[in-house]
């Protein structure tokens, strides 16, 4: 049981680190940018009412 449950936290830790990365990269590289942009406003949106 333990080893198991070592090996399903192990994967998640992989990919938590990888999508970090991906997102990292996606951003460094201008590619969310617009994402970026539409969270940003509707955030802001939201705040005010």
């Amino acid at each position: 049981m333990i080893p198991l449950a070592g090996m399903i936290f192990a994967n998640c830790m992989n990919g938590i680190s990888l999508a970090a990365e991906r997102l990292e990269s996606e951003l460094k590289q201008g590619k969310l940018m617009l994402f970026y942009e539409l969270v940003k406003s509707s955030y802001f949106l939201k705040k005010k009412i």
